[in-house]
């Protein structure tokens, strides 16, 4: 008498893939900096000048329109640490 084949319902080709999600971080430092180049400034048209009554004379208000450019020139500085991985249950989204 034979005995049973417990893997009878077992191919040879039994493969099984295994799946574990994880979820990777990088943690990182950005330190910002910002400097201020030569300020140019030139008058836009003429000035407008506004009397106004004050007491015994009188007050001049003078306006003039400016073209102001300010440049600036940014930096930033990105430094890494270690990578860290977590593992999760559960599906990607």
């Amino acid at each position: 008498m034979t005995k049973p084949n417990p893997n009878k319902h077992c191919k040879d080709d039994c493969v099984r893939t295994a799946v574990r999600y994880c979820e990777v971080a990088l943690p990182m430092d950005v330190s910002a900096k910002a400097e201020i180049g030569r300020v140019e400034t030139c008058c836009c048209g003429e000035p407008a000048v506004e009397a106004q009554e004050k007491n015994n004379g009188c007050r001049l208000v003078v306006r003039q329109r400016l073209k102001i450019s300010v440049p600036i020139v940014y930096e930033a500085v990105v430094t890494t640490d270690c990578p860290q991985c977590f593992c999760k249950d559960g599906d990607c989204h």
